[in-house]
């Protein structure tokens, strides 16, 4: 049986804003290669990058106080495919885009049970790597969450 995918087009859209983004905040000399579905990561910019787009704040949410959960094998997947250069994780919250970037999964990155409770989906409970708040940078402001009047994002 093959997992169900669940990611729609707008939030591939909304993954690829965040990354044009920062592929400007980098500037010359930086690529942008926005991935199939099922890589196991979103997009890759120079190095790569696992992209996602969450609806609450990064400061006083799970992530601050639970660390950031995300799928050990999608970890293990990206670490893999940087084969020793420099991978990241890219979060756009409402108060911001916040990237961690490593060459090797931080030794203090818990791994336990996690994944999404809502779908009755026995393939969204996996190990999860939870990644304390401290190894996440803000870089710019919220890109999908700050819109103009009138201006439909997602």
């Amino acid at each position: 049986m093959t997992r169900p995918f669940y990611e729609a087009k707008h939030n591939r859209k909304a993954q690829e804003r965040i990354m044009r983004k920062l592929l400007a905040i980098k500037g010359r000399g930086w690529e942008l290669e926005m991935t199939e579905m099922g890589a196991g990561h979103d997009a890759r910019l120079y190095s790569r990058n696992e992209v996602k787009v969450r609806h609450y704040p990064f400061h006083g949410s799970p992530i601050e106080f639970g660390g950031y959960m995300v799928s050990a094998a999608k970890l293990v997947r990206l670490a893999r495919k940087a084969n020793g250069g420099r991978w990241g994780i890219v979060i756009d919250c409402f108060d911001g885009v916040f990237v961690a970037d490593f060459r090797k999964l931080p030794s203090d990155a818990r791994l336990d049970w996690g994944g999404r409770h809502d779908r009755n989906d026995p393939w969204d409970r996996e190990k999860c790597y939870y990644i304390p708040a401290r190894h996440f940078k803000r870089v710019c402001d919220t890109v999908n969450h700050a819109k103009s009047e009138g201006e439909t994002l997602l």
